[in-house]
């Protein structure tokens, strides 16, 4: 990791898949407490460079909404489960399988 942030700058967009999957590793692990401020980078770059309404912003948002979830901060959980499904919905239509329906 440390390697990539050398190589395109901490700030990068490349960066936020990265972080995704770690951060996810980290949660397959129950280390919930780092996964959440990975997932907050990881977010922050994606809205950065896509907009915070965009699909591809929502991937690190619903993950971070789960994390949430596990750290029993169900109101910041749901208000950015709620969200995500907002954006899907504007992005692909209510009946798109992204949204859950």
């Amino acid at each position: 990791m440390q390697e990539k942030e050398k190589e395109v700058g901490e700030d990068s967009p490349e960066l936020s898949p990265i972080l995704l999957g770690l951060a996810s590793a980290l949660s397959g692990a129950d280390n919930y407490k780092k996964a959440e401020s990975i997932l907050l980078r990881s977010l922050k770059l994606s809205a950065a460079q896509y907009g915070p309404d965009a699909p591809q912003t929502s991937v690190p948002m619903e993950e971070l909404a789960s994390v949430l979830h596990h750290l029993d901060k169900d109101d910041e959980a749901e208000l950015l489960a709620r969200q995500v499904l907002r954006i899907r919905e504007s992005a692909s239509g209510p009946n798109h399988p992204s949204t859950g329906k």
